[in-house]
Order: structure tokens, then C-alpha cells, then sequence
């Protein structure tokens, strides 16, 4: 593939991704096991051209921004869902909305596949109506033994639990969105205990992840993306099960959505 407009559904849903400053997944196209346990680092889409990509490198993510170093990533849209090879072209710092942050360039696209896997899609919730995301810092005294409603009730202070909104979920992570707390407290959070409830199982699921980055948005809230640390292969396969039954009908309360609108 010598140029990303030789797959013009890949620039798309790249184009898509960089408008809505949403984020691709990727990894050390090599490295095997971390592909099988869902080991990605994210990264908004920075700049897009014929010649190159560029995307963001969250920060302590250093492994894989070695000049050479071939990634393979994941673009989700909505109901696309592609992969794809990249060569890392350069790593250093980048300026985007006057800020600065760590950008690394990539060569076009190549060894382009369409991903329809279960844990790749990542589905947002927005309009959606869900119970919220109960996040406990991992190590801080979090009343645990408080029921999920007793949490969501609780006030929102020192190490207590934090509740937020959840935005997206696929099989390897969250997004989160939290309110009334700063982003430089929840940024200084390296994990935490999610308590999430799915309505399609009745059930209030709690895994352990941890925080990949930390965003401030422009309505005061901050956004927070979890990865998941599953403990074991067994544990992987029951929750990321679950987790995908409930993006399922997720993608399909949004496709209703869609439907009645037009």
C-alpha cells in the first residue's frame, strides 16, 4: 500500500477519527502477545496527508516510538472497523491546539484488513440511558463493601469512589467521562477498581485497569480511558464475553436511534 489513498475507506474512517478527535488503538505489530491480550496504547489522529500520519503517543508509551518500529493499529468508525500496518517514521514532541504533546509519524497505511472481531468494537454510548461507572482508586479506602447505589449517592470526596459517565467500551477498555473533579487530581490515578453495570446481564461487573490518559473536555469534564487488566485467560474470556454482549446491544440501541431519526 503506497499511499492511504489507495484504500480510500481507510482515509476515511482516519479523517472521521481525527475530526471527532477520537483515538486509534496500536501495537508492536511483532510482539504476538500483546496482540493476543489486548495490549494496545491509544492515540488521537494528529494530522493526516497523502504522505503520512500522525498520531498522538500517550505519554510513558516509549517502546513503540523507535524510528523503524512497525505497528499495527486499529480505525474504528461506527460500523468500520480496519487494521492495518504502519511504519514509525519519528517520535517527538508536536504543537496541537496550542498545547503540546508527543506526536509520532507514520508511514501510509499497508497490509489493510477489515476487523470485524467482537473485541475490537469500540461502541459509544452517547444518548444511550446507563446506570454510572463507579471507579475506585486502586489503594484507596473506597467503602467497597458499600452497594453500587450507595456509591453513585455518595458525595464525590478524598479517596472515596468516583463516578462518571460511561462513553465508550469494547472488549480491552473503557472511556469514561468524570465531572467535579480536576483533571490533575484523576490524571495522578494510575489505577483503578471499575464497577460497571450491564443492563443486557443484570449484572454489576468489577475489573481492575489502568489509566491510559486522562483529557480535560471543553465542558469542565475530564475523559478517561481505561484499559482493562484481565488476571488470567479465563477471567478474559468470561468478562471480555460479557462486555461484548453488552456493546452488542449497545450497537443496537444506537442503530435504533439512527432509525427513528431518519
Amino acid at each position: 500500500m503506497s499511499s492511504i489513498n489507495a484504500d480510500s475507506n481507510v482515509r476515511a474512517v482516519l479523517e472521521a477519527i481525527r475530526e471527532g478527535d477520537m483515538a486509534v488503538e496500536y501495537t508492536d505489530a511483532n510482539d504476538e502477545q500483546a496482540w493476543h491480550d489486548g495490549h494496545f496504547a491509544e492515540g488521537r489522529v494528529l494530522e493526516l496527508n497523502d504522505e503520512h500520519v500522525v498520531i498522538e503517543a500517550p505519554a510513558g508509551v516509549t517502546n513503540l516510538g523507535a524510528k523503524g518500529t512497525t505497528l499495527e493499529l486499529i480505525a474504528a468508525y461506527r460500523y468500520q472497523r480496519w487494521v492495518f500496518h504502519a511504519d514509525v517514521k519519528w517520535c517527538s514532541p508536536y504543537r496541537v491546539g496550542g498545547q503540546q504533546v508527543m506526536g509520532m509519524c507514520l508511514s501510509p497505511p499497508r497490509k489493510i484488513k477489515n476487523a470485524q472481531r467482537r473485541r475490537f468494537f469500540r461502541v459509544d454510548t452517547a444518548g444511550i440511558d446507563l446506570d454510572p461507572v463507579c471507579l475506585k482508586p486502586v489503594g484507596a479506602v473506597c467503602h467497597a463493601r458499600l452497594s453500587f447505589f450507595d456509591m453513585a449517592n455518595k458525595e464525590q470526596s478524598g479517596d472515596g469512589p468516583i463516578m462518571g459517565s460511561l462513553v465508550n467500551i469494547n472488549g480491552t477498555g473503557i472511556g469514561v467521562s468524570v465531572m467535579g473533579k480536576p483533571n490533575e487530581e484523576l490524571s495522578g490515578i494510575p489505577r483503578f477498581d471499575c464497577v460497571i453495570r450491564l443492563p443486557t446481564e443484570h449484572l454489576d461487573i468489577e475489573l481492575r485497569g489502568h489509566l491510559l490518559r486522562c483529557e480535560s473536555r471543553e465542558n469542565g469534564s475530564s475523559y478517561l480511558a481505561i484499559k482493562i487488566d484481565f488476571e488470567s485467560d479465563r477471567h478474559r474470556k468470561r468478562y471480555r464475553d460479557l462486555i461484548c454482549r453488552f456493546a452488542a446491544w449497545c450497537q443496537r440501541n444506537q442503530l435504533k436511534r439512527t432509525r427513528d431519526v431518519y
